[in-house]
C-alpha cells in the first residue's frame, strides 16, 4: 500500500533476466537435502520466530514479508542445508503473511522429518519456481 502511494510498483518478469543471459552453460541447482537446526541451538522455535515477525509486521502495517536472503530463511525456519559451499543454507524463499507462511524450495530437498516440522509450524511448501509469480501476486 505504501509503495502504491509513493508511486512505486513491482514488476515480475516471466523469465529471469539473468537466466536469459546465463542460458546455455548454467550448472544444475544443488540438490543437497535440508535438515532441521535444533531448537536448543537456535534459541527459539520457528513458530516463535514467525510470531515475532508477524508482531513486527503488524506494528509496521505490513501484510506480507518476502524473505529472500538465504541466511534469513535458514534462521527464520530453523533450516540448514548445503546448497552454497561452506554456508549452511538451502536455496529457498519464504513469504510470511499475517495468517500463513510459505517456503518456496525444491521439494525433493525436504526429508520427511523436515516436511513434518514445517507442517507442524504451519509452513506450506511450494515449488521454488513458483516464488516469483506468488510474490508478484501479493
Amino acid at each position: 500500500r505504501r509503495l502504491d502511494a509513493a508511486g512505486v510498483g513491482l514488476r515480475c518478469f516471466e523469465e529471469s533476466l539473468v537466466d536469459m543471459v546465463w542460458a546455455g552453460d548454467r550448472p544444475p541447482r544443488p540438490g543437497a537435502p535440508a535438515r532441521l537446526h535444533p531448537e536448543h541451538v537456535a534459541g527459539r522455535s520457528a513458530s516463535e520466530k514467525l510470531a515475532l515477525v508477524r508482531t513486527a509486521m503488524a506494528a509496521e502495517g505490513a501484510d506480507a514479508l518476502v524473505v529472500a536472503a538465504l541466511d534469513e530463511v535458514a534462521y527464520l525456519l530453523n533450516l540448514r542445508g548445503a546448497d552454497v559451499h561452506c554456508t549452511p543454507v538451502v536455496l529457498a524463499y519464504a513469504v510470511v503473511q499475517t495468517d500463513s507462511a510459505t517456503l518456496f524450495v525444491d521439494g525433493a530437498k525436504l526429508p520427511e522429518d523436515v516436511r513434518a516440522a514445517l507442517a507442524a509450524t504451519g509452513v506450506v511448501v511450494e515449488p521454488y519456481a513458483a516464488a516469483a509469480r506468488r510474490i508478484a501476486d501479493l
